[in-house]
């Protein structure tokens, strides 16, 4: 059921009024005795007199509208300048009754041990253990594609191993945190980590690469930091950044490098990049990790 919305009204007789086309609110235009309705709510209708009455006593003609309740999907109320509602948002409108989170990874939970033949009791005691050892991540799951995540547990036997190893490679870093924004490192070969993290600290120049990585796991994409400071250094003048201190700058606003990736890394694929799925798609050398 939707709100009433200026855009939604729609005068007796099929004709729309010029102020309806430019967004004003019809109550302020509309002409003595016109009806008006909203679809999905009761909206504005003439008010009918009472069984036996006649009219008004005092001879004075009765508005020729009134206002009936309705419900709405919306978590809160607002309007425009004019009055007018604005459209429906992903953000804006309440869950149906019963979605709930709960219901969301039971359905995931339910599809993913059917597609890889394996109970749904061992996928919900293998999501209760990371979210266990992952506090950050249950916070996100909103946001997050449960199915996929589903998939993971189930691809990662050894979880607490490569958290360990993680916390090797990075030991001043929030594990917890960097597992959250990027789950897909623990399907990576730990190994090949290692070396990223080394390849990155003689990239940046310095050791003190653990808060970066932790904020930003995408870090460890070598080539888009390579592409990222290149174009701080690009854009020093205007950015006030020297190119000496280019990868700092880099470091000390870890988001940036978002903002700066180009073509292929610019959408994000369920198995990773535009260059991952096209070497997943032709066996290639370079594509995702196995299960992500």
């Amino acid at each position: 059921m939707s709100t009433m919305t200026s855009s939604r009204f729609v005068a007796v007789g099929g004709r729309v009024g010029a102020a309806e086309r430019r967004g004003k609110c019809m109550l302020c235009v509309c002409p003595p005795g016109l009806a008006l309705r909203a679809r999905g709510g009761s909206g504005l209708r003439p008010p009918r007199a009472a069984e036996g009455e006649g009219a008004p006593a005092s001879g004075k003609a009765q508005q020729p509208w009134n206002i009936g309740l309705y419900h709405t999907k919306r978590k809160t109320f607002k309007t425009g300048p004019l009055g007018e509602v604005p459209e429906e948002t992903y953000d804006q409108v309440t869950d149906p009754v019963g979605w709930t989170q709960e219901a969301k990874m039971k359905l995931a939970i339910d599809c993913v041990a059917r597609e890889l033949d394996v109970s749904p009791d061992f996928i919900a005691q293998r999501m209760s253990l990371l979210q266990k050892l992952v506090p950050d991540l249950k916070p996100k799951l909103k946001t997050m594609k449960v199915g996929d995540l589903a998939r993971l547990v189930v691809n990662v036997p050894d979880i607490a191993t490569k958290l360990l190893t993680l916390r090797e490679i990075f030991p001043s870093a929030n594990i917890s945190r960097m597992v959250s924004y990027q789950p897909a490192l623990l399907l990576e070969d730990m190994e090949a980590v290692r070396e990223k993290a080394e390849g990155l600290r003689e990239l940046l120049q310095t050791d003190d690469i653990d808060r970066a990585v932790e904020l930003n796991p995408t870090f460890l994409e070598l080539d888009q930091v390579r592409l990222a400071l290149a174009e701080v250094k690009r854009l020093g003048g205007s950015l006030r950044v020297s190119e000496e201190n280019a990868a700092r700058y880099l470091m000390m606003n870890p988001s940036l490098l978002f903002s700066m990736q180009t073509g292929d890394n610019l959408i994000p694929y369920d198995n990773g990049s535009l260059k991952q799925l096209k070497a997943s798609l032709n066996g290639e050398e370079g594509a995702a990790p196995k299960g992500w």
